[in-house]
């Protein structure tokens, strides 16, 4: 089994720490989560495993054929390159024989005459049969059309940044490297790529190890989860709904020994304060442990910090945002057409649909950076906006923080109470007064997010336009942010491809469908999902919406009743009997002892070598309960 491990790592970014004598195991087939706050070094991780970046002490180890995949934030293209030349130039040892066939069909199509053309594409053919590339070509082209990438000539120059990300993801699915290493690869896909890569990454064989805040992969593609936090990693086994169980358990039994440890340190302090000097060796060392527990009290206060988000907004009148026939789109494409409807305080509208189908435009029309082709958008006389758009491209990069939103401040005229106020708002958002006067392009991407945020929020609108707040946001931020939107009593308009957002947020969906058609509904979109409702996701077969195909259903049961009849077992063998009587009580064992395992795993979360054994013993466990249940399945139905 080829495995990976981390131990002893140590890193820092400047002064800040990132990594502490941190400790990973990753195995062969392992499906692992990394969440963590923004700023903490997620990111930063990935690169240290692809051995990108060097660590300050500790150790990586694999063997030497051991292949690992990176999809970075920003991956670099050749802007004259064609979409196939990216993918046919990766490591897939598949990839230059496709390349080859590729090049001799192309010469051929030019002068099929040419005898020379005519041999190097006879050879190429056989190779392509030879190796079997056939497949390989065929799951490339694949994985694009569902990422939506169909021209294999366009070049990558003409591409989007979203089309490039997709296509960076494209190409590191096909490598089969040992491991793939993911940051945030649900960034810039539409709902339709979206449930693509989650049913891919749940029937993918391999390893991978991704950064992810997207609540529904972590709960259903991950075996497992990994938390970086205050630079140490925690391993929790199981998906999203595992951890918030295991981490709450981890928390309670931290806060219980915390509680121990400030009781003690009350006493050591008292003694302290009676002017202890250090005159016998063994007051020397009672002094030395005051210190030690002053510098874990220390630090303990500085790990219970947390974001607030408690801002207010603007009065909101009866009067909202009413549509009157707005017919809306950019020649020659129609997003909308005769949309009516009025919306009025309490509403919380997720805009939804494919790429390219007019959300960001539908923003930009209430905000009035779009005219309506046909129509009006009326906003009441207290309506006060606040845009936070998709791009950082409002954040003046070689800016400090604290200017930044002082400027918006004295910008927006508001009042000289909140901005001296702006440094403590700072700090609620979780930048330390450390950070106030450090240039934005120093912060991380989810930093820079979330300062983005609180620049929209400080302003107090009465209505929010938010297009993909969710990108490069991190759980706890956005629970907060959900928090704060059920909460908030003005308006709210918001594009996300972010299903547990949209799901927790939404008291009403628009789905634009295409060619001005649309559909308002107070449906969840898991419940459009399930039902089969969304015309885009057809393209995505029954994986999409887990609803299986009339025809393939069809086919079952016509071979069913072709199938020769096999006559009824009716009961048990004597052997059998005895056999499960003994099931259910090793099962019930088994499931104790799984779950023993997974308070021993948090227990040791640090310890890297009892983990590993853990990490062993739980697999061990795993497949004979797999294998019980499937027995327990074959006779229960004959008891």
């Amino acid at each position: 089994m080829k495995t990976l491990t981390m131990t002893g790592a140590t890193h820092s970014f400047g002064i800040k720490p990132l990594l502490t004598d941190a400790e990973l195991l990753i195995n062969e087939g392992d499906k692992i989560g990394l969440i963590g706050k923004n700023g903490t070094g997620k990111s930063t991780l990935l690169h240290i495993l692809a051995k990108k970046i060097t660590l300050d002490d500790g150790e990586i180890a694999h063997p030497n054929d051991y292949r690992i995949a990176l999809l970075d934030q920003q991956q670099q293209f050749n802007a004259d390159l064609t979409i196939q030349e990216v993918m046919l130039t990766q490591s897939h040892p598949l990839a230059q024989t496709v390349m080859n066939y590729e090049i001799a069909l192309s010469q051929l199509e030019q002068d099929a005459m040419n005898e020379t053309y005519q041999l190097a594409f006879e050879q190429a053919e056989q190779a392509m049969t030879k190796l079997d590339a056939w497949q390989y070509e065929a799951l490339m082209k694949k994985t694009l059309n569902q990422l939506g990438l169909n021209d294999w000539h366009l070049k990558v120059g003409r591409l989007s940044g979203g089309q490039k990300k997709r296509l960076a993801l494209a190409q590191v699915l096909l490598t089969e490297a040992d491991l793939l290493l993911l940051d945030e690869p649900t960034n810039h896909l539409d709902m339709p790529a979206i449930l693509w890569l989650e049913e891919y990454l749940k029937q993918y064989k391999g390893t991978f190890f991704m950064v992810t805040h997207d609540r529904y992969f972590l709960e259903r593609v991950v075996d497992s989860i990994v938390e970086l936090e205050y630079g140490k990693l925690y391993r929790y086994p199981g998906q999203y709904q595992d951890y918030l169980r295991l981490k709450t358990a981890r928390l309670e039994e931290e806060a219980i020994k915390e509680e121990k440890a400030r009781q003690k340190y009350k006493s050591e302090l008292a003694w302290m304060r009676t002017g202890a000097k250090a005159r016998t060796t063994k007051q020397k060392a009672r002094i030395g442990r005051f210190q030690e527990l002053e510098d874990q009290m220390k630090q303990n206060k500085k790990q219970t910090t947390q974001l607030e988000m408690d801002f207010t907004e603007s009065r909101l009148g009866k009067d909202g945002i009413s549509f009157e026939r707005v017919t809306l789109g950019r020649e020659p494409q129609i997003y909308i057409r005769g949309f009516n409807e009025t919306i009025i305080k309490g509403h919380r509208v997720g805009i939804i649909g494919r790429n390219g189908i007019g959300k960001t435009s539908l923003l930009e029309a209430i905000d009035g950076r779009l005219i309506p082709l046909d129509g009006q958008i009326k906003t009441g006389e207290t309506v006060k906006i606040g845009y936070y758009r998709q791009l950082n491209d409002d954040l003046p990069m070689d800016e400090t923080i604290l200017k930044y939103l002082e400027t918006i401040g004295i910008k927006e005229s508001i009042t000289k109470d909140q901005i001296d106020a702006i440094p403590r708002l700072l700090e609620r958002f979780l930048f330390p007064r450390s950070m106030h006067r450090s240039l934005i392009r120093h912060l991380s991407g989810g930093e820079q997010r979330r300062l983005y945020l609180l620049s929209t929020l400080i302003l107090e609108p009465n209505v929010l336009l938010l297009d993909e707040p969710t990108n490069d946001l991190d759980i706890m931020t956005l629970e907060l942010l959900s928090d704060y939107l059920n909460q908030y009593e003005g308006i709210v308009f918001f594009v996300s491809h972010d299903r547990y957002f949209v799901d927790d947020v939404a008291t009403d969906l628009l789905y634009l469908k295409g060619d001005g058609d649309y559909t308002w509904t107070k449906n969840s979109l898991s419940d459009l999902i399930a039902a089969n409702q969304l015309s885009f996701l057809s393209t995505m077969g029954p994986s999409a919406t887990s609803q299986p195909e009339v025809a393939e259903t069809k086919l079952a049961e016509e071979v069913a009743s072709t199938e020769p009849k096999v006559v009824e077992k009716k009961r048990l063998t004597y052997h059998e009997q005895k056999e499960w009587d003994q099931l259910e009580p090793r099962i019930e064992q088994l499931e104790n002892r799984l779950s023993e395992i997974e308070g021993e795993m948090i227990q040791h979360g640090s310890n890297f070598d009892q983990l590993s054994l853990l990490q062993i013993e739980k697999e061990e466990r795993t497949e004979e309960l797999e294998q019980l249940m499937e027995r327990w399945e074959a006779l229960a139905s004959y008891v």
